[in-house]
């Protein structure tokens, strides 16, 4: 069993930045999400915050109905369910299983204990070409802060990215907003993910999460896919 330990991921973080030709040095208090996160309640597929049902537009709407209906003949049509791919943005956030964060002067990565998931938010003020660079499943991020919040916007995901396991879809317009910011003197971490798509939505909305600071925890790399590796009955998975 292979356990990521914030000290060892820091320093191969840092390790790759000082062969780039970085200069690490020190993160200012407020700019550093470092640490082990774990929700105490997640919901079972992703919901506005307001409460309201996802605004569809008509084309959206169908294109929901289509994919639905084709995880209902075909439920290993969601690969990253069954196959253990990484889900996406926002979906990737709706998990029973830890996060560890960690900051550097450069990026912020997030590793995602489930699927083994990797989220790169790097500091730099434009995105990859997207006629150069393919599609990720995790998408093509970059990010700045503001005041105390990390705003992290993503773009480019691969096709077969759902944003939950109910089926629900996105176009090449797809673009989701993530602002992290700790509360609670830093014993939670809030994210806070906008999603925008014009073609399958009528106006953009947010969905929010919360988890707890786990320092006791260390992410567990051992994910065999398809078979528990931690137990997550402490976790409570809404409707």
């Amino acid at each position: 069993m292979i356990r990521v330990s914030i000290a060892l991921a820091a320093v191969l973080c840092l390790g790759f930045a000082a062969a780039a030709g970085a200069r690490p040095s020190l993160v200012q208090p407020d700019h550093d999400l470092t640490g082990v996160w774990w929700a105490r309640a997640i919901p079972s597929r992703i919901v506005p915050a307001n409460g309201a049902t996802l605004p569809y537009t008509q084309a959206g709407r169908a294109m929901a109905d289509r994919l639905q209906a084709r995880l209902k003949i075909d439920p290993q049509s969601d690969r990253a369910r069954h196959n253990c791919l990484p889900k996406g943005l926002p979906r990737a956030f709706l998990t029973a299983y830890p996060i560890q964060a960690l900051s550097t002067p450069e990026q912020t990565t997030l590793f995602f204990e489930e699927n083994r998931q990797v989220s790169v938010m790097r500091y730099i003020p434009h995105h990859h070409d997207p006629d150069v660079w393919g599609p990720f499943y995790m998408g093509d991020t970059i990010a700045h802060w503001e005041g105390d919040t990390l705003i992290a916007d993503s773009r480019n995901f691969i096709d077969e990215v759902m944003l939950d396991a109910s089926g629900v879809p996105h176009s090449d317009k797809f673009r989701v907003v993530q602002r992290f910011r700790k509360l609670n003197a830093g014993k939670q971490l809030e994210v806070v993910a906008t999603v925008e798509d014009p073609e399958v939505f009528t106006r953009s909305w947010s969905t929010r999460f919360v988890y707890d600071r786990r320092d006791d925890v260390d992410v567990d790399t051992s994910w065999i896919c398809g078979e528990p590796h931690r137990d997550v009955s402490t976790v409570k998975q809404g409707p």
